[in-house]
């Protein structure tokens, strides 16, 4: 769990400069701040995810996965962000761009998760999305389960 924590924390602040650049987001600090800080628990998010199925599936499964977490975590970073705009304003009382005219968290993750695939970003996004699936199953899923193994007194891993 700690690998998978881990692999989340950094995947998703490195992901935070495609909102970042892509939407504009990255103009205040506070703002800055504020979308590293969702795509971290984003991709703490779909890390978790990942790690429930990955030790399941076959390699072509794993693939399919791959794709599905480009929208699954656009849509997730959509509504991350909107709670994390709306707590920032009832705290400090700045508001940004997800809660400055109206909180529709539902709609923001369904907007991120339609441009992160229906949109020319895809030729490169989905590439990232399946080199990042592919990398956190080498690196958390693969030692999980070599550890797990090892640790049930078998000498050699699965």
């Amino acid at each position: 769990m700690k690998g998978v924590l881990i692999f989340g924390i950094v995947a998703g602040s490195v992901w935070s400069f495609v909102p970042g650049t892509l939407g504009e987001l990255f103009i205040t600090a506070g703002q800055t701040a504020t979308v590293v800080f969702s795509e971290a628990l984003t991709g703490v998010f779909v890390s978790w995810l990942l790690a429930l199925a990955l030790p399941r599936v076959s390699r072509s499964e794993r693939i399919v996965l791959g794709l599905f977490s480009l929208p699954v975590g656009a849509f997730s970073f959509g509504v991350i962000i909107s709670f994390i705009h709306l707590a920032v304003e009832a705290l400090f009382g700045i508001s940004y761009r997800f809660v400055a005219h109206e909180f529709m968290p539902i709609h923001s993750g369904f907007s991120y998760a339609a441009y992160s695939t229906l949109w020319y970003p895809v030729f490169v996004l989905l590439p990232l999305a399946l080199f990042t699936s592919w990398l956190f199953g080498r690196l958390a899923v693969n030692v999980r389960v070599k550890t797990s193994h090892l640790c049930a007194g078998q000498n050699q891993p699965p």
